[in-house]
C-alpha cells in the first residue's frame, strides 16, 4: 500500500511511485535545512517545527505572494508554486581561489600607502617588486612612506612620524640576520635593502645637510660591507645602481678614498650596463671619474699651501697629470653632450620670466629628468677638473693663458647650471638632490655676493619640502672642499679663549 502525500515536495516521492495527482506541499514556501532527510518523509515533530520557522521567516521578511493579493482559503492553498530556501554549497578551495584571497588582503593593507609608494618607486624602482616578500623591508618602506607625508600630502611633518614602524623594522632585521643563512627565505639582498631604505628615512630630518651626508656615508658602508661577490642577481645589481651616485658623492663630501675605484668593484660598474634597465652611460661614466677625486683634492690643497720652496712642488707635474687625466675621462663624451645641447628636441632655451636676475635673461629647459641631471653632473664635474688645473697652473704663472681659458669655462657651466634651476623646480625636492653636489660647486666659482645669495636662496627653494637650510658661507665653504681650494678646518669641540 503506498502511503499518503508526504507534502515535502512539489511532487512527492510516494504520489510519484503510485502515478496519482500531488497537491504539493501545504505552504506557499519552504524552508528546506535538513539535508540528510530531505528525501524521506519528515516526523510530526519535524513537521511542526518546519512551519514554525516558515511562520517565523514570513514575519521576519513580510513577503507577500505577489501573484495572488487576496487571502488564499484552505482549500486551495496547495496549488501555489512552491518556492524553496536552502543552503548553498560551499565554493571547492582552490589555488586561484587562494591566491585571490590572498591579493585581496595585501591590496587592502596597502591601500593607505599605494599611492605614496606610487609616487616614490620613481625614485626606488628596485623596492616595488619586492613589497610583500619580507616583513622588515615591508615594515621600513611602511616607516619611510609615513615620514614623507608632508612631501606627498603637504601635511605636517613630526619627528615622530613613521617610528613605529622604524622600531618594527628593526626589530625584523635583526631577527632575519640571525636566520640568514639558515632560512632559505631570508635573502641577503633584501637585508640590504632594508637597511638602505631606514637610512633613507634618517636622511629626512630636520637637519638636512648633515643628515644627507651620514646618509651617503652609511651607504657606502653598507654596500662595501655585502662585497663585490655578492651582487649577482637583477635585484643586486638594482640596488648597487640605485646607489652608486650617493657612495661617490659621500666620498666626496668627506674627502675619503672611494672603494669603488678598486678592481674589484670596477667589475662591478661595468656589469651594471648589462642590465634590462641601464644607467645613464653619461652620467655613470663621469661619475666613475669621480672616483678617483678624493686623493686629487688632497694633494691639490698640498701643493697649494706649500711655500714655493717647499720640496712638494717636485710633485706638481704629476699632479696636474692626474688631473688632466680626470679632465679627459669627463670629457670623453663632450662630442656628444654638446650636439644633443645644440637639438632644440633635447635642450632647448626660453625666455626668463619678469624680474630675473641679470645673469639670467634665459633658462635652460630639458626633454626629460634624466637628460637634466646628466647635464647638470657633466658641468659640475667639468668646473671641478677646470679649476683644479686652473689653481695649478697658476702656481707656475697666474696669468697664464692657460688660467683665463680655464675660467671662461668655468662661469659658462657655472650659468648653464643656474639656468636649470627653474626647469628642476618641477621635480623638487627627490628630482633635485643632485643639485646638492651641483650648487655647492657654483657657490665656489661665482663672484658677486648677490650671486652666491641666489644660489643659496635657490638650493633653499629646490629642497624647501626637506627643510633645508644652509648659509652662504657653508656653501662657499663646501665648494672650496671639491674644487681643490686652499681651506682650514674649523676648530671643533674646543673651547676659545675671547
Amino acid at each position: 500500500m503506498v502511503g499518503n502525500c508526504d507534502q515535502l515536495r512539489p511532487i512527492c516521492l510516494n504520489c510519484q511511485k503510485s502515478q496519482r495527482h500531488c497537491t504539493g506541499a501545504l505552504s506557499p514556501f519552504m524552508k528546506s535545512v535538513d539535508f540528510t532527510r530531505q528525501g524521506g518523509p519528515k516526523r510530526k515533530g519535524d513537521m511542526a517545527n518546519q512551519k514554525r520557522d516558515t511562520t517565523d521567516l514570513f514575519s521576519a521578511m513580510k513577503i507577500k505572494d505577489d501573484a495572488r493579493l487576496e487571502p488564499q482559503n484552505h482549500s486551495d492553498i496547495n496549488t501555489l508554486n512552491l518556492i524553496s530556501v536552502s543552503i548553498p554549497r560551499q565554493p571547492t578551495i582552490t589555488q586561484s581561489s587562494l591566491l585571490t584571497l590572498a591579493l585581496t588582503d595585501r591590496l587592502a593593507k596597502a591601500s593607505g600607502s599605494g599611492f605614496d609608494l606610487q609616487n616614490l618607486g620613481g625614485y626606488m624602482p628596485q623596492i616595488s617588486g619586492r613589497i610583500g616578500h619580507n616583513a622588515a623591508l615591508d615594515a621600513a618602506v611602511g616607516c619611510l612612506l609615513q615620514g614623507h607625508a608632508k612631501l606627498l600630502r603637504r601635511e605636517p611633518r613630526r619627528k615622530t612620524s613613521g617610528l613605529d614602524s622604524y622600531v618594527q623594522s628593526l626589530a625584523l632585521l635583526r631577527r632575519d640576520l640571525e636566520k640568514i643563512g639558515k632560512d632559505p627565505n631570508i635573502q641577503a639582498p633584501e637585508l640590504v635593502c632594508v637597511v638602505i631604505v631606514l637610512s633613507i628615512y634618517e636622511l629626512f630630518k630636520y637637519e638636512t645637510a648633515r643628515a644627507w651626508i651620514a646618509h651617503a656615508g652609511g651607504i657606502s658602508a653598507i654596500i662595501k660591507a655585502w662585497g663585490p661577490q655578492q651582487i649577482m642577481s637583477d635585484f643586486d645589481m638594482a640596488l648597487f645602481t640605485a646607489q652608486y651616485g650617493s657612495i661617490v658623492m659621500g666620498t666626496l663630501f668627506s674627502g675619503q678614498d672611494c672603494f669603488l675605484a678598486t678592481p674589484e668593484w670596477d667589475a662591478v660598474y661595468k656589469r651594471c650596463f648589462r642590465q634590462q634597465n641601464p644607467p645613464d652611460k653619461i652620467s655613470f661614466d663621469i661619475l666613475e671619474g669621480l672616483t678617483t677625486l678624493s686623493p686629487l683634492l688632497r694633494d691639490t690643497r698640498t701643493l697649494l699651501a706649500a711655500p714655493s720652496t717647499d720640496n712638494s712642488l717636485v710633485l706638481l707635474p704629476s699632479v696636474v697629470a692626474r688631473a688632466e687625466k680626470l679632465r679627459v675621462r669627463i670629457l670623453r663624451h663632450s662630442h656628444q653632450v654638446e650636439s644633443d645641447f645644440n637639438d632644440q628636441g633635447i635642450v632647448f632655451y626660453t625666455v626668463a620670466a619678469a624680474g630675473s636676475p641679470g645673469f639670467l635673461q634665459r633658462e635652460l629647459w630639458f626633454c626629460n629628468h634624466k637628460v637634466a641631471m646628466r647635464y647638470g653632473l657633466y658641468w659640475a664635474s667639468t668646473i671641478i677638473a677646470a679649476r683644479i688645473l686652473q689653481r695649478l697652473h697658476s702656481l707656475q704663472d697666474p696669468n697664464s693663458p692657460l688660467v683665463v681659458a680655464f675660467e671662461e669655462e668655468i662661469q659658462s657651466c657655472a650659468l648653464k647650471i643656474m639656468q636649470s634651476v627653474v626647469y628642476l623646480r618641477t621635480f623638487a625636492p627627490f628630482g633635485a638632490l643632485y643639485m646638492t653636489f651641483a650648487l655647492h660647486v657654483v657657490s665656489a666659482v661665482t663672484k658677486p655676493q648677490s650671486t652666491r645669495l641666489w644660489v643659496r636662496d635657490a638650493l633653499k627653494e629646490l629642497l624647501a619640502a626637506l627643510e633645508f637650510d644652509v648659509e652662504v658661507n657653508q656653501m662657499a665653504f663646501v665648494g672650496e672642499l671639491l674644487t681643490g681650494g686652499c681651506i682650514q678646518l674649523p676648530f671643533i669641540g674646543k673651547a676659545t679663549n675671547n
